[in-house]
């Protein structure tokens, strides 16, 4: 069940604290990683510019003229200069045919659909799936397969398919079942698109048989039996669902374009190529906009709606990341791999506005990807697909991800009433010994970046509610990651 959250209050006590990105080079170590800083449902931001040098920083007024060097215990924070807020997306001419995740229900049936609340009767909403089996309307319904039946909708089965979330914090979500399914005969088909296969049923829900297939979105009529069309292309099965052969993905011609406004860290541009990659509306669009084609592959969404799909170029693919899965594809389009770590049930509900979530580093040498999710930092092995948790803490939030010899971040912990005041720390940990080194901060830094001269925090300008405040940590010692 998804919990609400009365964040009203805390974003009054915040103000309308928004987005940072910047970009984070390992000093002395392969890889590179996307530091993005989210806060609420704000779209991702636009890279800030280089902090302004300390001597250009003197045109402001004295009495809001920073401290130049703030001393601690054990450490010093120098400024570096400062920081805009800002917010980058970017407009692609999408082929109008672009898909929904919503059933049309502009048929007969509209007002008893409402009544099964798949809308929402209150702040939760399911989405459904509605067919046609034979003369008969049925609708699924996350698991519960609905009849039509004296006018009304009366469950008369519960389905094995994998239902997947969608959090609003504070507003509600969504759930989305089976993307299709089709009666054949006597016999069910249906397309467990969560669930990675496809299942065959008797006339008594009980499963005959199953295949593999990922993400399976479609199931089509064929000669000889059915296509489905899942992120490896058309896979064809005769009718008992056996595989007998498969196609690429189908390329098709653009027709009218609809410019379409998508998040910059959801595409990838391939100069090399001309092909644009977009992750925008549960679905990964390729096209080609000098050849006039373009195609499509279902992913789904995320559980923290607040958050956008990334796309990392890596060794010549490309890596979808999302909090829940992630998918690699080569450069042409060929799916190579999915990664599935759900998220435990229920998850953490995130409180606060400082968060790192998704933002990540990638090392290269070991075929790993760390990044936050949520409460956690974790690690993702792209040769075998094993997820470790590295770091969790509870009732916190997590900023940025960096790496500068070990992952850096920033730990705030607070209450509800004064979020991320209480207490906050600077992290250094070895994800490879697992072994952490903390510093105490000033509540209200977060990390920022990191470069040759180290780390670079942040803190909200207490004189300016769009631009940030930019240090460098400067410890008395060697650094706690040393």
């Amino acid at each position: 069940m998804i919990r609400r959250v009365a964040f009203f209050l805390t974003v009054c006590l915040l103000g309308l604290l928004s987005v940072v990105a910047a970009p984070s080079r390992e000093a002395g170590t392969a890889g590179e990683g996307g530091n993005v800083f989210l806060h609420w449902n704000e779209r991702v931001p636009v890279p800030v510019p280089d902090p302004v040098p300390v001597a250009e920083a003197d045109v402001r007024e004295a009495d809001t003229q920073p401290q130049t060097v703030l001393e601690y215990d054990g450490y010093a924070l120098h400024f570096v200069g400062e920081a805009s807020i800002g917010f980058e997306s970017v407009f692609l001419p999408f082929p109008e045919e672009t898909a929904s995740d919503s059933e049309t229900l502009l048929h007969p049936l509209d007002d008893a659909l409402r009544s099964l609340c798949h809308v929402g009767c209150g702040d939760f909403e399911s989405q459904i799936v509605i067919r046609q089996a034979g003369e008969d309307w049925v609708v699924l319904m996350n698991q519960t397969l609905y009849a039509f039946d004296g006018g009304e909708w009366k469950p008369i089965a519960e389905w094995p398919v994998r239902v997947t979330m969608t959090a609003y914090y504070g507003k509600g979500g969504q759930s989305y079942t089976a993307r299709d399914f089709v009666k054949r005969g006597e016999e069910w088909i249906v397309a467990d698109t969560y669930g990675n296969r496809v299942f065959r049923m008797d006339e008594a829900f009980r499963i005959l048989n199953e295949v593999p297939v990922p993400f399976p979105t479609e199931i089509r009529s064929w000669e000889n039996g059915i296509a489905v069309v899942g992120l490896n292309g058309t896979s064809f099965f005769d009718r008992e669902l056996v595989p007998v052969g498969g196609t690429p993905p189908e390329i098709m011609p653009i027709g009218s374009r609809l410019e379409t406004e998508v998040d910059r860290q959801s595409v990838l541009i391939d100069e090399s190529t001309g092909w644009t990659w977009a992750a925008h509306g549960g679905w990964l669009i390729r096209f080609h906009e000098a050849e006039g084609i373009w195609e499509r592959r279902y992913i789904g969404h995320m559980y923290n709606a607040y958050l956008r799909p990334i796309l990392i170029p890596l060794e010549g693919d490309v890596l979808v990341l999302m909090d829940e899965r992630a998918f690699r594809f080569a450069g042409d389009g060929a799916w190579i791999a999915a990664y599935e770590y759900p998220m435990e049930f229920p998850p953490f509900d995130y409180f606060f506005a400082y968060s790192g979530e998704l933002t990540w580093q990638m090392d290269e040498g070991r075929k790993t990807l760390y990044f936050v999710r949520g409460t956690e930092i974790v690690a993702l092995n792209l040769a075998n697909g094993e997820l470790r948790d590295l770091f969790s803490r509870k009732w916190a939030t997590i900023g940025p991800l960096l790496m500068d010899g070990k992952l850096a971040f920033t730990v705030h912990t607070g209450d509800f009433l004064l979020p991320e005041t209480l207490a906050n720390e600077l992290v250094f940990l070895d994800p490879e010994t697992g072994s952490v080194a903390r510093q105490e901060l000033e509540p209200g830094f977060f990390t920022y970046a990191a470069d040759d001269g180290g780390i670079i925090v942040a803190r909200p300008n207490p004189d300016n509610t769009h631009g940030f405040d930019l240090f460098r940590f400067v410890p008395d010692g060697p650094r706690p990651s040393d």
